[in-house]
């Protein structure tokens, strides 16, 4: 369970955290695991480090990282409401640039010499573009692109199989009526080749 600390708490640790870090990299080797470094991780994580970078920021290899996930809760915990955080973040702007959103402002005029302050607010209109990802990200079964590949007239790309059947069964009826009716093809004889009862082959 995590202990709850001061902002100066924290940022003590941050700066323990960041020493320790500092001086392995003059050694030219990782650090040991110190519970101060969940700090330092939770503010990586913050910026939306990944776990590359966090790994590069603590000075550790991607496997000493994974291995610290597993050895030190607090350290996973640390990490995970970061980012937890951080992706919080980007949703919310994202959602205020989607819906559009107001913000307090102050214009400054001069007058006579003496600057004028005068308070309004100022007004963002949604962004579709920016909406549209928001919706993309939360529904993704009603708003994701989608493209449908069909036959003739909306008809499915690949007809039944019962259909299939059928046009094959009719294509074959007609080239079985066409090679009956050709001249050359009577009482079963074929003047083309001049043997009798013997079917002609029919091309691929």
């Amino acid at each position: 369970m995590e202990s709850r600390r001061t902002g100066k708490e924290a940022k003590a640790a941050i700066r323990d955290a960041a020493m320790i870090v500092s001086e392995a990299r003059s050694r030219g080797r990782p650090p040991d695991y110190h519970e101060v470094l969940c700090d330092l991780a939770y503010s990586f994580s913050l910026l939306g480090a990944t776990n590359t970078q966090l790994a590069e920021g603590l000075c550790i290899s991607p496997a000493t990282l994974d291995l610290w996930y597993v050895q030190h809760p607090n350290f996973l915990s640390s990490v995970t409401r970061g980012k937890r955080v951080a992706n919080a973040k980007v949703a919310q702007g994202l959602y205020n640039r989607g819906a559009g959103f107001e913000r307090e402002a102050v214009k400054v005029f001069c007058h006579e010499g003496t600057p004028v302050y005068a308070p309004y607010t100022e007004y963002y209109p949604p962004d579709p573009g920016a909406a549209m990802n928001f919706l993309k990200n939360r529904e993704p079964e009603l708003w994701r692109d989608r493209r449908e590949l069909t036959g003739r007239d909306g008809a499915p790309l690949i007809p039944p199989a019962g259909e299939v059947i059928e046009d094959l069964v009719t294509i074959l009826d007609r080239v079985a009526s066409r090679l009956g009716s050709e001249p050359g093809r009577a009482n079963g004889h074929d003047r083309t080749n001049g043997a009798a009862g013997h079917p002609r082959t029919v091309p691929d």
